[in-house]
């Protein structure tokens, strides 16, 4: 049986080569919605549950948990960008520049702050817009963006045609109200398919001109914190939707033409068990090399120091040349060298390039397990 998920709303163009066109506006989610639970959403919605349990309790317990957050958010920020923009930078190279306070990191910096700044906000629309207004102009802006007065268009249809297009204008306050008041209804809905349903409505509402995609992601943790999910900070769900792209805007598609909500919060659950299990071999691992690497590092810091400020740096930044490491650490440029030479013999640190000057170190170890992937 078909179950669509909104409904489609013709439009009669003004313009000659427009023809007529149909927006897309989501079912109100407070007047309640069949969702069968079969065996393998249960299944999906009992893993999510477990991994999400194991991961709080791991970063509740690190001593490096705000370090690997930081790193977390990063990659997060780097791989929301790459989704809606394939020109963006990748996480490999948005730790080279970081360090270094480049410009090509501007966009991701917006994107790092909007996610920290909606981490102990409300999901209202003022919210929402404050934090779109961050993603566009930048940290210090105060100036939130406006639902959109006009109509975006993807693409031109004919009358007897209807694809997909954001809800009309006229239509987004009332749906954006139903969004914000399901979020805020005590309907004993599990916090993950809520979740995963407040992400879907949003998508297909996309209320401002830009960034609707990177704000739809960042709901999602969002959510998750509402209900006291610390690990929240912790997914990089951004990273599997963008390897899952095509599958993404597919299961989006067949949502809205009668497949109801079950395929689409398969699929939410499927990115929230994957970040989770990705999450939690990489917590893992970080822990168990700092462990070991401090051992080394307190045996050098017997000769110098400046061991332990130059591997802190290290051990947040993981890429950098060693210019900006003075800036950082308040360590000269030449102490600095020695101390990397060190830290390179022991096998802390790797050299990354063979240049004479501008050399790039790695810590590579931490850098391999930011890249560890969930076993199939």
């Amino acid at each position: 049986m078909f179950q669509y998920t909104g409904e489609y709303k013709k439009h009669n163009s003004s313009s000659s080569d427009m023809m007529n066109f149909y927006t897309f506006t989501p079912s109100p989610l407070c007047d309640g919605i069949p969702l069968p639970v079969d065996d393998e959403l249960f299944a999906l919605l009992t893993k999510a549950h477990r991994l999400l349990g194991i991961l709080e309790g791991m970063v509740m317990y690190s001593t490096v948990s705000n370090i690997i957050m930081e790193l977390f958010c990063l990659k997060e920020s780097c791989f929301s960008l790459l989704f809606d923009n394939a020109d963006s930078i990748t996480f490999y190279d948005a730790l080279k520049a970081r360090s270094s306070k480049q410009e090509s990191l501007h966009c991701i910096n917006n994107l790092i702050v909007a996610q920290q700044y909606s981490y102990s906000k409300p999901i209202t629309v003022s919210e929402l817009s404050k934090i779109c207004g961050i993603i566009i102009h930048g940290s210090e802006s105060t100036q939130a963006v406006e639902i959109r007065n006009k109509q975006i268009y993807y693409h031109r249809v004919g009358a007897n045609l209807k694809a997909y297009m954001p809800t009309a204008p006229e239509d987004i306050l009332p749906a954006f109200d139903d969004l914000t008041r399901f979020i805020r209804m005590d309907n004993h809905t599990d916090l993950l398919i809520k979740a995963a349903l407040v992400q879907y409505q949003f998508d297909m509402i996309r209320p401002y001109e830009n960034r609707n995609g990177m704000i739809s992601r960042i709901l999602i943790p969002m959510m998750l914190l509402s209900e006291q999910y610390r690990s929240a900070q912790y997914l990089c769900i951004s990273e599997f939707l963008y390897s899952k792209k095509e599958e993404y805007f597919d299961k989006l598609s067949a949502t809205q033409w009668g497949s109801g909500y079950s395929f689409w919060i398969k699929f939410f659950l499927q990115a929230i068990c994957y970040s989770a299990e990705q999450a939690i071999k990489q917590v893992s691992r970080f822990t168990e090399i700092i462990a070991e690497d401090t051992v080394s590092v307190a045996e050098l810091a017997k000769s110098s120091k400046s061991v332990l400020p130059v591997y802190n740096y290290f051990k947040r930044y993981l890429i950098s040349e060693i210019k900006p490491i003075a800036a950082e650490t308040g360590v000269s440029y030449n102490t600095n060298s020695k101390v990397i030479d060190l830290l390179v013999d022991v096998g802390i640190l790797e050299l990354e390039n063979m240049q004479l000057r501008n050399k790039v170190f790695k810590y590579s170890r931490i850098f391999d397990a930011m890249s560890i992937l969930p076993d199939n």
